[in-house]
């Protein structure tokens, strides 16, 4: 569930919103050593941080009353204004900070003495603890009449942020609390069914026989059924074990599994079907619209839902036309039918789970709630994220994180969204244009960037329609934004298309012009139109983070690590699951690795980072998917962003099938790469795996490598990547390897990345990086 940050009143490092008299964007070009220096260029990279005309933020300047007054009401998102404010004779009608103080004056943590509220003298550490204590709810305590910086100023408030922002939500007479219920937590669990093989091999030829099974307890159970079985926490938080459940109990990790039985040792095996049940009460009065939400954070891998006995969501399945397979198709007691209308489709181990489905579903009082969860390969179960059943929508915005913390003055902005949306119909350039501000940058799309995107669409259609629904104006990361769900048509010689449908759209503003100014992230998707002629036109997609001083220092360029997904996965799963920017961030801050842009390609998800033929077109199994890593994404990432461009400055990383492809398709184009590096990698299933390293001497002087596995993985052999560690001691490269304890899982490969990434950091570092 939602964490609250602790409560303190000291003076931290970690910084969050400052808000200045002029916005630009990414300024802040004297924290270069600040003590500060990496929570401040974190906060930069997500847009909380502005600074001054001349680029400079002053982190060590004392911050005057109005600013402060700024920074809490931003942090807030606090509008009453007092009427009082009209008899203060030291702040101007005209002044930017008059709201600010009116507010401040209403809320009660600054007051007027004497007709003067001193808007320009400087803030206190007393001035700060009483606003806390005021803000919190806590105890007020002593602290002295000493001005403090802006750097302690911005610290203290965010230290305080989650509660700060609760308390305001609660004066609003928002309480989120009361809208949702609490999934988290104990469930009773039970494995009924084994089979002899991954569920996706039967395309393939291969037969997936059930080899075990419990009949009776594949039927829907009911509350008298499952109360009896064992319980386990879930969704599991504990990232340091992948979130999921073990195939083995502990004590039992070198047990045979004979797939025949269910032995004393299986807690949930690979390739398995079991219950994950759990009672929910309703309380009278929650279920206040007609459709509710069920959030069940990631699940592992395919899974069909039950309220009450009924069938209402499923992920993972699809019907003998390839379309998804409504979960009402679900056979009586499971399985999967290769055969039928309910087959298996792909693994969802990477994304979170939302169901929408009737509240009529659910009864005030008691309710069953059921997972009928397959176990496709590795581990299993619940993991990684929010699990709760929200009665409302915005109480799913809550929950998400998502904006909820209404602007009550927003006609500056509703102007903006409604100039823009004229300007797209009427396909007007300039007008368009007019609605973007000058440091305007959406995932590194700059002003200009944007506006060839827009004359290019302009240029493919005759007529634009832009329809939102459930559109609102919120306070969002410190930021005014607006919110809402967007789709975007085009006509064509009277056919009309769907050009982009965003059913979570933030657009954010510059506070000072109400212009819009982009989201200023530094870890986005992208898609793209492969330039390959075999890939016929495909849209490609991939993720891509950039370090933190991306923005703000422009004439710097950097070294790229290319990291590549496993089977029936995408890129996808290093930003939902792995957190891969909040990691770098992390890693980058310690000192441990220099800073570099990672890219996340969308290549073909059981394709093997192989060229192959493709009679029926490009799919996620044939294709130019080696051709995809080798030229394609390299002409892209090269071209659109600033990268070193050179052999010596790229490096590739696989995961499982990835680490398969940096051998066939990495190790074999040193033209294009020089660093590898392999992470519980399927070498096993790469023929003559040593043909692959034909290297001169010199050669091989140049490149640098990375190899690990897990002793208990049963997915890949450790002992492949035993055998090609030793093999590459034995040429004389430059090789790290290890097998340490682990199965294959987020959890094993993200604890040895930063191992990788420092490697990476050490070869660039080696050829010149500056």
């Amino acid at each position: 569930m939602r964490k609250h940050r602790r409560i303190v009143a000291a003076w931290g490092l970690v910084l969050c919103m400052v808000l200045s008299l002029v916005s630009t964007a990414f300024a802040a070009n004297d924290i270069e050593g600040h003590e500060a220096q990496a929570a401040l260029e974190w906060f930069c990279g997500k847009g909380y941080l502005n600074g001054y005309e001349d680029g400079s933020f002053q982190p060590d300047r004392v911050i005057t009353r109005a600013e402060f007054a700024a920074l809490v009401n931003r942090v807030t998102g606090y509008s009453e204004k007092s009427a009082e404010i009209a008899s203060c004779t030291d702040v101007p009608a005209d002044a930017w900070y008059y709201d600010d103080m009116a507010i401040a004056l209403q809320v009660g943590y600054l007051k007027s003495e004497g007709g003067k509220m001193e808007p320009n003298g400087s803030a206190t550490a007393s001035l700060c603890v009483s606003t806390l204590a005021l803000l919190t709810g806590g105890a007020r305590t002593e602290a002295a009449d000493a001005p403090i910086t802006r750097a302690q100023a911005i610290s203290a408030l965010y230290e305080n942020l989650s509660q700060i922002e609760d308390i305001g939500r609660k004066s609003a007479g928002v309480d989120y609390e009361s809208q949702y219920l609490d999934l988290s937590g104990a469930w009773h669990f039970k494995v009924y069914r084994k089979y002899s093989a991954m569920f996706q091999y039967p395309q393939y030829g291969y037969p997936c026989d059930v080899t075990w099974e419990d009949a009776k307890t594949a039927l829907v159970p009911g509350a008298d059924d499952f109360s009896g079985w064992e319980t386990v926490a879930m969704p599991a938080d504990d990232y340091l074990t992948g979130g999921l459940l073990s195939q083995k109990r502990v004590g039992f990790t070198e047990e045979a599994d004979d797939r025949a039985t269910l032995t004393e040792g299986d807690l949930f095996p690979v390739w398995s079907e079991a219950w994950f049940c759990r009672t929910l009460t309703v309380p009278a009065g929650f279920l206040t619209e007609s459709s509710v939400t069920l959030l069940l954070s990631v699940i592992d891998d395919v899974d069909v839902v039950y309220v009450n006995g009924t069938p209402v969501a499923a992920s993972g399945f699809k019907t003998s036309a390839g379309e998804r397979a409504p979960a009402s198709n679900v056979p009586a007691d499971g399985g999967i039918v290769e055969s039928g209308e309910f087959r298996f489709d792909k693994s969802y181990w990477e994304v979170p789970r939302e169901y929408t489905v009737p509240a009529s579903l659910f009864r005030e009082g008691e309710n069953e709630l059921c997972i009928r969860l397959y176990n496709n390969n590795s581990n299993g179960g619940m993991y990684s994220g929010t699990c709760a059943l929200a009665a409302t929508k915005a109480c799913v915005n809550y929950l998400k994180g998502l904006p909820i913390d209404g602007l009550s003055d927003s006609a500056a902005y509703a102007a903006t969204v409604a100039a823009q949306k004229v300007a797209l119909e009427s396909e007007d350039l300039d007008a368009y244009a007019a609605t973007l501000a000058g440091s305007y940058n959406e995932n590194e799309l700059d002003k200009n960037e944007q506006l060839a995107k827009v004359r290019a669409m302009f240029d493919a259609y005759d007529s634009i329609t832009v329809e939102d629904e459930n559109g609102g104006y919120f306070t969002y990361n410190g930021r005014p934004v607006y919110f809402a769900s967007r789709t975007v048509s085009g006509s064509k010689d009277g056919e009309r298309a769907v050009i982009s449908s965003t059913p979570e759209m933030i657009q954010y503003f510059a506070p000072d012009s109400a212009l819009e100014q982009g989201n200023l992230s530094r870890c986005f998707k992208v898609k793209y139109v492969s330039a390959l002629e075999a890939m016929g036109g495909k849209v490609l997609e991939y993720n891509i983070y950039l370090p933190p001083s991306y923005y703000r220092d422009t004439a710097r360029s950097y070294p790229v690590v290319y990291l590549l997904h496993g089977y029936n996965s995408t890129g996808d799963s290093f930003v939902n699951v792995d957190h891969i920017a909040q990691n770098m961030d992390q890693w980058i801050a310690s000192g441990e690795i220099a800073e570099m842009i990672v890219v996340m390609p969308n290549s073909g998800k059981t394709a093997w980072y192989r060229d192959t033929e493709a009679p029926n077109g490009v799919s996620d199994a044939n294709g130019p998917w080696e051709s995809h890593l080798t030229s394609d994404i390299i002409r892209e990432i090269d071209g659109n962003y600033r990268t070193l461009a050179k052999p010596e400055f790229r490096a590739v990383t696989g995961i499982s099938m990835g680490g398969a492809g940096v051998i066939t398709a990495g190790v074999t184009h040193t033209d294009v790469f020089t660093s590898f590096a392999c992470h519980m990698g399927a070498v096993n299933n790469v023929e003559n795996v040593e043909s692959y390293f034909d290297f001169t001497a010199e050669e091989l002087a140049k490149l640098d490598f990375y190899l690990d596995c897990g002793r208990d993985d049963r997915t890949v052999d450790p002992a492949a990547t035993q055998a090609l560690g030793e093999y590459l001691e034995s040429i004389g490269a430059r090789v790290t390897w290890e097998l340490r304890p682990g199965s294959h899982g987020s959890a094993f490969y993200m604890a040895g990345m930063p191992n990788s990434m420092k490697m990476h950091s050490q070869h660039f570092l080696a050829n010149g990086l500056q």
